[in-house]
């Protein structure tokens, strides 16, 4: 019978990971950042303000432009480009566009969810659909890349 002893031999890390690790390296980071950024006391509010009508926050930005639509509107969406970018590149399986949806959408839920908790900043449906929106305009870029940089024998049959 053979004894479980390691085999220094074995490989730990399956090929095709080693490219992901670089990716979910730079994920964690990006996490790390988004969550410091997000959940930075800016003032404590003296309740828990919660919007839950969508549309209402990203109109008023709009409507009123300036530092509301730049913060905001176009804040949200920039802060969550990287993750629509990161989650394909971390396997197969996540190169779906509803992986990044579902990925950017749980994130997105969860800082909302805390910044409620902590009545630190207002938790924002507008937040999570903007936030959404912006991964998938990542996601659209880094497929748009792979194309034009490797485009597959497909996509020339189309």
């Amino acid at each position: 019978m053979r004894s479980p002893i390691h085999n220094p031999k074995r490989r730990i890390v399956n090929p095709a990971m080693r490219h992901s690790i670089p990716a979910l390296v730079l994920l964690a980071l990006y996490l790390l950042v988004l969550f410091a950024l997000t959940m930075a006391p800016t003032r404590r509010l003296p309740i828990q303000m919660v919007n839950l009508i969508p549309f209402k926050t990203i109109m008023a930005g709009i409507q009123r432009g300036g530092l509301l639509l730049n913060i905001n509107v176009l804040g949200n969406i920039v802060a969550f480009v990287p993750l629509g970018v990161l989650v394909p590149t971390l396997g197969r399986r996540l190169s779906a566009p509803s992986a990044v949806l579902y990925a950017s959408a749980f994130v997105s839920i969860s800082i909302e969810v805390l910044q409620w908790l902590f009545a630190r900043r207002v938790a924002d449906i507008d937040d999570v659909i903007l936030n959404v929106a912006g991964a998938l305009i990542g996601y659209g870029c880094i497929m748009l890349a792979r194309n034009v940089l490797a485009p597959s024998e497909d996509s020339f049959t189309r």
